[in-house]
């Protein structure tokens, strides 16, 4: 998880991935089952 405000998300075309960039100055990948 973020520790700050989360400003972008992307999904990838095949809706299996997301992407996450934070306030935090992180990328948190997510892998969607």
């Amino acid at each position: 998880m973020h520790n700050d405000l989360v400003y972008a998300v992307a999904i990838s075309l095949d809706g299996q991935t997301l992407v996450s960039g934070s306030a935090d100055k992180t990328v948190k990948i997510w892998r969607i089952p």
